[in-house]
Order: structure tokens, then sequence, then C-alpha cells
């Protein structure tokens, strides 16, 4: 038969944490890993400044440019990924083709 108790929030029935906030702190450390290597990688691989991405060249710019300048090449080198996602939001937030691997 069925318990006609109410349920008790026990140590066993308690999660530790939210179960957003350690999915967003997960999230977190992975897209600054990802950042901080398409700095790095660039950066070490690259010596020549020719050839050096935006990531990668820009910071070292900053010093002798000034800041108006540097500001609207950072405003123009973010530009483009945002156009980006805005043309391809649908697809993004949709996942694809893997609505197929799904079950159900």
């Amino acid at each position: 038969m069925a318990s006609a108790k109410p349920r008790t929030q026990g140590s066993a029935e308690r999660p530790c944490e939210p179960p957003g906030r350690w999915k967003r702190g997960v999230v977190s450390v992975f897209a600054v890993i990802a950042t901080w290597k398409d700095y790095l990688w660039p950066l070490l691989v690259l010596p020549d400044p020719n050839v050096q991405p935006l990531s990668v060249r820009l910071p070292t710019l900053q010093p002798t440019t000034e800041l108006n300048i540097f500001l609207a090449a950072l405003l123009i080198s973010s530009v483009i990924p945002i156009a980006l996602f805005l043309i391809f939001q649908r697809m993004f937030l949709q996942g694809g083709d893997i609505t197929g691997a799904i079950k159900g």
C-alpha cells in the first residue's frame, strides 16, 4: 500500500545544488577554456604578425593604438560572428540534423 505521509526533505532526497547551477558552471568553464585556446594556440604557432588572427593581433596593437580606433576595431571584429549567428540562429537552436538521434 502507498503511504499517505507527506514527503519530507531528507538528505537522500535533496540534491546538493539546484540542477541549473552546476550545469551553468560547467558550461562556463568549457567556454573559458575554448576561448583561451582560440587565443593561445595561434599566439604560440604563428609568430609572424601578418598571419595572426584578430583575436591575437588586437591585444598586441592596443598599446600603440588610440582608444577610439581600438574600440572600432573590436566592434568590427565582433560584428561578423554576431551576424553569422543571427543568420543561422534557427539552425543553431534546433540542433541541426541531430533530431533523428533522439528516441521517442
